[in-house]
């Protein structure tokens, strides 16, 4: 929900937009590990982004818990 929330507050004219992933593994507190790469284009600009994302699962409820982000990005002038 919270993140659901953050995209309707904070929308951003994203284009050209792909991304690649595969999950990584899984560790013992109930979290699935998922490496990601992308780019996009927004703002005249280029951006490249390469990351990880841990996603916390309550059991119980079957539903994200927690999420957690590990990224960098390379932003390049878009060119024309």
């Amino acid at each position: 929900e919270a993140i659901q929330e953050y995209w309707k507050t904070n929308p951003l004219s994203q284009q050209n937009i792909q991304v690649d992933s595969s999950v990584v593994g899984f560790s013992g507190d109930n979290s699935v590990w998922a490496e990601f790469n992308g780019n996009f284009d927004v703002r005249g600009q280029h951006t490249r982004i390469n990351g990880v994302i841990q996603f916390t699962i309550d059991i119980g409820t079957r539903k994200i818990q927690r999420l957690t982000e590990y990224f960098t990005t390379e932003k390049t002038p878009l060119t024309q």
